[in-house]
């Protein structure tokens, strides 16, 4: 029998493979980086690597056409994204 969820720790839902960009990258990097790595949120570092915030397909749908948006969700909720 498989532990209730608040008996659980975190460390089993982490994400191990990261996927970020910097601060100065454009917009469309993290867009691509979604698609990429059909994930919804970037992490988005300084130049020496520390954590700045996450960028999220939610965020990108207020800068981004709303084609360009589409397309990304198309991509990363697609049934063919990587386990994590």
């Amino acid at each position: 029998m498989r532990p209730a969820p608040a008996d659980r720790t975190v460390e089993g839902f982490v994400t191990r493979d990261i996927i970020s960009c910097r601060v100065g990258d454009d917009v469309s990097d993290a867009e691509r980086l979604m698609r990429e790595g059909r994930v919804s949120r970037v992490m988005v570092c300084d130049d020496q690597g520390k954590l700045k915030g996450v960028i999220s397909l939610q965020d990108l749908a207020q800068a981004e056409s709303e084609e360009t948006t589409g397309r990304t969700l198309t991509e990363v909720k697609s049934d063919q994204a990587p386990m994590h």
